[in-house]
């Protein structure tokens, strides 16, 4: 897997949490916790909303420091 391909993997990924962050239910998600706070956010979405930030930051934290890191070291070794 060359640099090209994981820099287009990289992209595609972007564009999908771009596309996800601009549906309806997000939008409103975040105007409720901008009035409200994070009260007012788990009030109305209760435990969906504990479930979607504790994905979002699993997938962030496991990008960062396990999937990027073992695609350099990986990258680094074979040449």
């Amino acid at each position: 897997m060359n640099l090209l391909t994981i820099g287009l993997a990289a992209a595609a990924i972007i564009a999908l949490f771009v596309y996800i962050a601009r549906t309806q239910t997000i939008t409103q998600a975040r105007k409720t916790m901008k009035e409200g706070g994070i009260k007012k956010l788990f009030k109305v979405y209760g435990w969906k909303a504990a479930a979607a930030i504790f994905v979002y930051y699993l997938v962030r934290d496991v990008t960062l420091y396990i999937v990027i890191p073992w695609l350099v070291a990986r990258g680094v070794m074979s040449t």
